[in-house]
């Protein structure tokens, strides 16, 4: 009966403060009361998650080069760069330079193969990429992925 009192607190299901554990409460007034504490503290927490940021859709794509940065069509600032545990490769922080365009890339190499580039995009370009020929001298696979 022990583990049925537990569950009725709010850790296994999302129907209950009350239902099915106030007889046991009632049984055993200060183990129950102790249990509900515990279970209003995590709603109260579910609350909370529910409040965070909605994020851009993310894109990833893995690549194995000798460069870190790939042309993909779009003009990048670099805004930031994070040492990143376990790996002696930086993480290197880039935003879309287009006017109202608010798309991020992260790049970073593959800790346990440093030939590979991971690039993941964060968000939707508002724009077409910039054709520069004298940018790109190779055409990317990635120009034609309009985001």
């Amino acid at each position: 009966m022990g583990n049925k009192r537990l569950g009725s607190h709010g850790f296994n299901g999302g129907g209950g403060g009350g239902g099915g554990g106030e007889d046991d409460d009632h049984d055993h007034d200060h183990h129950g009361n102790h249990h509900h504490n515990i279970g209003v503290s995590a709603m109260k927490m579910k609350k909370i998650k529910g409040r965070r940021k909605v994020r851009e859709p993310r894109f990833c794509f893995k690549t194995m080069s000798e460069v870190d940065v790939l042309d993909d069509g779009y003009k990048w600032r670099k805004y930031g760069q994070k040492v990143v545990k376990n790996t002696q490769h930086p993480r290197s922080y880039y935003r879309c330079t287009q006017d109202n365009c608010r798309v991020k890339k992260r790049v970073e190499r593959l800790a346990e193969d440093p030939r590979m580039v991971i690039t993941t995009y964060e968000g939707r370009h508002v724009h077409s990429p910039s054709h520069d020929l004298e940018d790109s001298q190779a055409p990317s696979p990635l120009n034609n992925f309009f985001w």
